[in-house]
């Protein structure tokens, strides 16, 4: 419980620093996460006060951010490449003007007053298409999403992080043990551990993450080969090379997150954005 809530001496004092007893009485983000219907993790990445409520630990909102999908997104945002965005951006201004969609299909029309037309930067807003604006905005907010999945992680939440470093079966065993994600993870519990089924002394470096998440292809591949023999499927009709696809594509889901982040080194560019977000983790996570 919060400090706030504790002050508040009841039991269902909102444990948020927005919530009743704190600071203020409006908050955005518990009221998206409070919402009969449901939301998504966008609406949250959205709010200004998302990091905020993260380093506060809000229950619901930590809870959220715990599951393996929301992690995997959160990942993806990080790791997207961007390196096209300006081509995207050049792409629709040229197909607009192919179509002639100066005329009419403008953020501002010709009954704009003369004084909006010269605020801020409205005047080169101001005869830019639509479909041009559409793609603007989608890209600079898939950058703010970017940014504020970056800094989840380096919020160094327990509960979000082992999903970086911990496969699947390790993080659903440890929850089912007690644990909720608030407590340190043991060196048993990580990868090559005793407890993991790898032996060895539990040690763990990012170039074991990366080699579980990359050489899965050839285990799961020769382990689906070896089964399609043994059972007499492997007779051309292609039952043992889908098997071993599936087994590849769920050993590749199962392991570790951070193999999507080292996925990014094979790229042939990288943007400066996305290198910086990828070292701050990685220092975060070496810094444990």
């Amino acid at each position: 419980m919060s400090l706030f809530a504790s002050l508040g001496a009841t039991d269902d004092v909102d444990d948020s620093l927005w919530g009743d007893g704190g600071l203020f009485s409006n908050n955005p983000v518990q009221d998206i996460l409070d919402r009969e219907e449901g939301f998504t993790l966008e609406e949250l990445l959205e709010e200004d006060e998302l990091i905020q409520e993260v380093k506060h630990l809000n229950t619901k909102l930590i809870s959220f951010l715990s599951q393996r999908d929301t992690v995997q997104k959160l990942v993806e945002f990080v790791t997207r490449d961007d390196t096209k965005d300006e081509e995207d951006v050049l792409a629709a201004a040229t197909k607009a003007e192919q179509e002639g969609g100066g005329s009419g299909s403008v953020v501002q029309g010709e009954n704009s007053s003369a004084a909006e037309a010269d605020e801020g930067s409205s005047s080169i807003m101001s005869g830019m298409p639509q479909s041009v604006l559409v793609v603007l905005h989608e890209r600079e907010k898939l950058g703010r999403f970017a940014y504020t999945a970056s800094e989840i992680f380096c919020c160094e939440v327990p509960g979000v992080n082992c999903h970086l470093i911990e496969d699947a079966q390790t993080v659903l065993r440890r929850t089912e043990e007690g644990g909720d994600g608030s407590c340190e993870t043991l060196p048993e519990q990580l990868p090559g551990g005793e407890s993991g089924g790898g032996g060895g002394d539990g040690a763990f470096s990012v170039n074991e993450a990366e080699t579980k998440g990359a050489a899965g292809a050839g285990g799961a591949a020769g382990a689906g080969a070896g089964a399609g023999a043994e059972s007499g499927e492997g007779d051309g009709d292609g039952t043992s090379e889908d098997s071993s696809i599936s087994s590849e594509k769920k050993k590749k889901e199962h392991a570790p997150l951070i193999s999507i982040f080292f996925q990014i080194l094979s790229r042939n560019i990288i943007s400066p954005r996305t290198a910086g977000y990828f070292e701050k983790i990685i220092d975060v996570l070496l810094g444990r």
